[in-house]
């Protein structure tokens, strides 16, 4: 019967079996993932949006941790911003919020137009086929 060792991670602080670290790893796998997963959140953010992560963390607080949309709860947001004036004024300036992935496709098709918007939520309230079949 092989024998299991274990060592304690650095990070967790949780006991695991060897085969959870690199060689002579202090930190276990689980840990690394979830430390290089922050860590390319936070390029992407910085890159793409100009904010930091705590800033991404700052949005969706004041957000009550919820879609700005439909206030739903979700583990991933998109960032929301605003394509016309990223061109002038620059991605950090576009960010408008932290969108779900329905929300934000549901503005893209929109074409961020508040007009077309409030003709469709004015259209489900009611539908014109509703006026002419009876």
């Amino acid at each position: 019967m092989a024998v299991v060792r274990y060592r304690t991670c650095q990070a967790c602080h949780k006991n695991r079996a060897l085969k959870f670290y690199k060689k002579a790893g202090r930190v276990c796998l689980p840990c690394q993932k979830q430390r290089a997963a922050r860590a390319n959140k936070h390029r992407r953010l910085s890159e793409t949006y100009g904010i930091t992560i705590g800033e991404y963390d700052d949005i969706l607080a004041h957000q009550g941790g919820v879609c700005a949309g439909c206030r739903g709860h979700r583990k991933v947001f998109d960032v929301d911003h605003d394509h016309a004036v990223e061109k002038v004024a620059g991605a950090r300036a576009s960010v408008r919020g932290l969108l779900c992935r329905s929300c934000n496709k549901i503005l893209a098709y929109a074409r961020d137009e508040p007009k077309r918007l409030r003709a469709l939520s004015l259209y489900l309230e009611f539908p014109t086929a509703h006026m002419v079949i009876r």
